[in-house]
């Protein structure tokens, strides 16, 4: 039996992303096109004006859609922890999703990562009995959907998914991203790297919104610990935005990645 306080918590979580990027958008979507046209007031047509609003205004409502295309309100994580771990040859890549229903009818998982399909081992280890189905690569971006076995789950149900990956190859670039598509109350991640091959234990946390919009990059240096750990804590991180980890191998093996 659901209460009604679980499904107020389900509510403000996803009102709490949604806010807050909603100020922004209503500035960039009707006043910025305003603003700028009102300008041409002294010197323009009516005319002239009616086509730069119409203009800037269909550029906005662009721009909005390519930032929103990928996000999916089905479901929302109350918490999700990133494990990744690097080792030469391969690397580690667990996830872990408290999540709650925000529709009836949730039957599945969505997911997707940047690795080549083909050197990717991945095994769902909750819900058991799961099958996970990649889609036809069309991006940059291979996608999958996790299915429950014929569970589904309604509106305030709270379940849980876990994925343990291992990823073949050499990395392309010294450094960890994700993007959060899902409204989300709690992002952990969880970093382990070989201190022996890095310049420094210093990394840095980048924060980064989407290309889609206007926008500096957020930079911090933090410090791994003397086992090469370290692990971010993003309590509501906006829908949309990057969250990457970057550090610097030492030289000879950082002229790989320059040569690449």
């Amino acid at each position: 039996m659901k209460t009604f306080s679980s499904l107020w918590e389900s509510a403000k979580g996803v009102m709490n992303n949604i806010i807050s990027n909603a100020l922004w958008e209503l500035i960039r979507a009707l006043f910025i096109p305003i603003i700028s046209t009102s300008l041409l007031l002294y010197s323009s047509t009516p005319f002239v004006i009616a086509i730069s609003i119409s203009v800037l205004s269909s550029i906005s409502l662009v721009v909005l859609i390519f930032k929103y295309r990928n996000v999916d309100f089905r479901y929302m994580f109350l918490e999700k922890k990133i494990y990744f771990e690097y080792k030469e040859s391969y690397s580690i890549y667990n996830t872990s999703h408290k999540v709650r229903a925000l529709t009836n009818n949730v039957d599945r998982f969505y997911g997707r990562y940047t690795w080549d399909y083909n050197k990717v081992d991945m095994t769902c280890i909750a819900p058991s009995n799961s099958t996970i189905i990649p889609h036809t690569i069309n991006d940059a971006y291979q996608k999958y959907d996790v299915y429950f076995g014929g569970r589904k789950y309604n509106i305030g149900d709270p379940f849980e998914v876990k994925l343990e990956s291992t990823m073949h190859g050499e990395l392309q670039f010294p450094l960890f991203a994700t993007t959060v598509i899902k409204p989300t109350n709690l992002l952990l991640i969880h970093i382990k790297l070989p201190l022996q091959l890095l310049k420094s234990n210093t990394i840095r946390l980048v924060t980064s919104p989407t290309p889609a919009e206007v926008g500096i990059s957020r930079t911090e240096d933090v410090k791994l610990d003397n086992n090469g750990e370290y692990v971010w804590k993003i309590s509501h991180p906006n829908l949309t935005y990057e969250y990457a980890i970057e550090w610097d191998f030492i030289d000879e093996k950082q002229a790989l990645f320059k040569s690449k």
